[in-house]
């Protein structure tokens, strides 16, 4: 039966008036089994996101865990290898200094030996200039006995006697000369044997060094190749690990890549029931007060076709931030964001419509990453004390505020 004119004009005036008729209508369509569906569908995918947060989770603690002991091997190998690179300098800075030592006793027997030899020149110049003036005086000397020879001929023989005298006290004083050069020879000998026996005592000793340090060194050989053997069986293992762990990954990532195409088609699923319902809920929205939504989408996408900017506002969109977070209005590009209510009764409400555009405000930029190009809020029905408290909150916030009806006194 149809209603006429007036019946259905007190009609949408109960729907507007009345919220306990509007809710009594829209169970009578069955909107309440709607919003039944939708719930199940949310909390399914609450249910999956919850799932996939703890799974994610584990897998990024055991990851760092890895990483941190991966990072603390590095540093104790590093740390064993500094040790022993501070170490090899010591010993070759000692070796330096003991070869500088070794080079500075070397440089003062040189000099100390070339000092002596100058002095053995010094000393042999002296006795030739000595022999030489010997040689001129004993030629005088000859020249004046040959004079003497001819004056004291008579005193010969006295002077052969007393030159035989003489040549006997030269040889005493000669066999004297030949005993202490013997004992001088003797002692000489003597000097290079023990000079010759340390000698032999150095070889011993820098043989055994030559030993000690070969020995040394076929030691530290061995202990690379230990270490290198156990280097390559490391790198062996840690290839071994890798290539399981990408196993892992690669299996992790064909379950993900199955959880994603299912968690798709259900998506999908429900996408397809949810434009079902929006068409089924397209011709009761008006009535149930749901078209006030979408008055605000159109007149904020003129407001901003105004300032020349092109924007598709979307209705009642659910961001996957945190969960998932509903957003009354919505555009991606530029960011705007808005809240939508029917009816503001108190200021204490108000406040709490602005805290909740500054939610979804702080929700979509983390999604998107961008600044907020233009901040909504819309009420259709507000108290004269409510609308000045969301003036005032609005102007605060930089909030466009769009105001429907306002009433001198709250329900």
């Amino acid at each position: 039966m149809a209603l006429t004119p007036e019946e259905k004009r007190k009609f949408l005036k109960a729907l507007e008036e009345d919220e306990e008729f509007r809710l009594a209508v829209a169970g009578a369509i069955g909107l309440g089994e709607v919003l039944k569906e939708l719930r199940d569908l949310r909390a399914q995918s609450e249910r999956w996101q919850r799932r996939w947060n703890r799974t994610w989770k584990a897998f990024l603690q055991e990851n760092n865990k890895r990483w941190e002991e991966n990072e603390r091997r590095w540093l104790e190998w590093y740390e064993n290898w500094r040790k022993f690179l501070e170490e090899n300098s010591r010993r070759w800075e000692e070796n330096e200094r003991r070869w500088q030592d070794w080079y500075k006793t070397w440089k003062q027997f040189l000099e100390e030996n070339n000092k002596r030899w100058e002095e053995n020149e010094r000393k042999w110049r002296e006795w030739y200039e000595t022999w030489k003036k010997f040689l001129e005086e004993n030629n005088r000397r000859w020249e004046e006995n040959e004079k003497r020879w001819q004056e004291w001929y008579k005193t010969w023989k006295e002077f052969l006697e007393e030159n035989n005298k003489r040549w006997e006290e030269n040889e005493k004083r000669w066999r004297d000369w030949h005993e202490t050069w013997k004992r001088f020879l003797e002692e000489n000998n003597k000097r290079w044997e023990e000079n010759e026996r340390r000698w032999l005592e150095w070889y011993e000793t820098w043989k055994k060094f030559l030993e000690e340090n070969s020995r040394r060194w076929e030691e530290n050989e061995k202990r690379w190749r230990e270490w290198y053997e156990t280097w390559r069986k490391f790198l062996e293992e840690n290839n071994k690990r890798w290539e399981e762990n990408e196993k892992r990954r690669l299996e992790w990532y064909k379950t993900w890549a199955e959880f994603q195409e299912d968690y798709r088609k259900r998506w999908d699923e429900a996408n397809k029931k949810f434009q079902w319902l929006m068409s089924a809920l397209e011709d009761i929205r008006d009535a149930l007060g749901g078209g006030f939504e979408y008055y605000t989408a159109r007149v904020v996408e003129a407001s901003l076709k105004e300032r020349g900017v092109e924007c598709s506002v979307r209705v009642n969109v659910t961001l996957p931030v945190d969960g998932f977070k509903e957003v009354d209005i919505f555009c991606p590009q530029p960011l705007v964001v808005g809240e939508v209510s029917v009816a503001v009764r108190t200021a204490e409400e108000a406040e709490g419509l602005i805290e909740q555009l500054r939610r979804s405000v702080q929700a979509a930029e983390k999604l998107t990453g961008s600044k907020t190009y233009a901040k909504v809020l819309a009420v259709e029905f507000a108290s004269q004390e409510a609308a000045e408290r969301l003036k005032k909150l609005a102007e605060e916030e930089g909030a466009l505020l769009i105001l429907g009806r306002e009433y001198p006194r709250p329900y």
